[in-house]
């Protein structure tokens, strides 16, 4: 059915055109966005050392948010204050996030670069951190003033725990990627 952009009539039928059953234009005319193309650029994508290293960060993310999800839980659950229960959480799912961030999803090892690393990483932390507990002790706040019923604070403002992670995840990926993991090289002499 989807035959080689260079053998068919881009006037006669595209698969966006197929899908809606309006006109396209010129739009279909584009090799790039036949099916063809844009299986070809998706296949690229995916084998591009970027993609890689969203993928495995992504991974990492999870590992991080289940540890920090079911530490946040366990103190507020158990009685502990929305700031007390987030920097545990933090704590615990900070640590396997810098170990599978730098070794696994941006390959580096040997020496720390104190300066952009360490203290990159730790300031981005700090952010996330005050953020958690900006948006947990307001959810509890908000959600007390509508019931006392314990497990629904506990699920109102586990929730919004990680949701805060969720909405900075990609904020995250940015910063580690341009900045904090990466490959700082001098230019070349001239000459």
């Amino acid at each position: 059915m989807y035959e080689s952009h260079r053998h068919r009539n881009p006037d006669q039928h595209c698969p966006a055109q197929a899908a809606t059953g309006a006109p396209f234009g010129n739009l279909c005319k584009d090799p790039r966005l036949t099916f063809v193309g844009l299986s070809r650029r998706y296949l690229a994508l995916r084998r591009s050392p970027l993609a890689g290293r969203a993928t495995r960060y992504t991974i990492g993310s999870i590992v991080a948010a289940v540890v920090s999800e079911i530490a946040f839980a366990a103190c507020f659950g158990g009685g502990l204050g929305t700031t007390p229960s987030t920097v545990i959480a933090f704590v615990a799912g900070a640590i396997p996030n810098w170990t599978l961030n730098r070794r696994w999803a941006w390959r580096r090892t040997g020496r720390l670069n104190f300066r952009r690393e360490v203290a990159g990483y730790a300031l981005t932390s700090v952010v996330s951190l005050v953020a958690a507990a900006v948006a947990t002790g307001w959810v509890n706040h908000w959600v007390h003033s509508l019931t006392h019923d314990h497990t629904i604070r506990v699920i109102m403002v586990t929730a919004a725990y990680l949701a805060t992670y969720g909405v900075l995840f990609v904020a995250k990926f940015a910063v580690y990627e341009m900045v904090i993991f990466t490959e700082r090289r001098r230019p070349e002499p001239a000459g």
